[in-house]
């Protein structure tokens, strides 16, 4: 197989005389697309396993290997401190009446 592309009209290089497109074209597409993967290439293919079914465990072994459970309430302690486990209350506005719209306000607009 050459590195040069060869024309469709160009003669073939087998020396038939004959256009490219009506001697070799098709027999070299078909060796093209045999070598891709996603040519119609027949395979066989070997599974390798240790060949067994899991074998059953005892419960002692099953749960020493379970994770340990977590602590939430010692997760946030650690992390947020004192924080939690405050007795201040949320900032809260001196006069709730900014947030409260009133039903004319809304018709305007």
């Amino acid at each position: 197989m050459t590195t040069e592309k060869i024309g469709r009209n160009d003669p073939c290089l087998c020396g038939s005389g004959k256009k490219y497109k009506n001697c070799c074209m098709q027999k070299e597409q078909q060796k093209r697309t045999s070598m891709t993967p996603t040519g119609k290439r027949k395979f066989t293919a070997k599974v390798l396993s240790g060949g067994g079914i899991a074998k059953a465990q005892p419960v002692e072994q099953m749960q020493e290997k379970q994770k340990p459970a977590v602590d939430y309430t010692s997760l946030m302690e650690r992390s947020f401190g004192s924080a939690i486990h405050t007795d201040e209350k949320p900032p809260v506005p001196a006069s709730s009446e900014q947030y409260i719209v009133k039903e004319n306000e809304n018709s305007e607009k």
